[in-house]
């Protein structure tokens, strides 16, 4: 208990630790419009198995 306590006068308390959270981005790869457009026209003509393989995702990323 008395650990908890010093971290709230260290500045090192739970609240501090929640808004460093809110700036970091959010996890998965993002994409541009261009790369997606690319993906989504390979798997159309191919099928979705070859371009997740081709471009490193799983079937299933492709698909959101």
């Amino acid at each position: 208990m008395e650990s908890h306590i010093e971290n709230r006068v260290d500045g090192n308390d739970v609240a501090g630790e929640r808004s460093r959270r809110k700036t970091e981005p959010a996890k998965g790869k993002r994409y541009s419009p261009a790369r997606r457009k690319e993906i989504l026209e390979y798997a159309r003509n191919n099928s979705v198995k070859e371009a997740a393989e081709k471009f490193g995702l799983t079937a299933t990323s492709i698909y959101d």
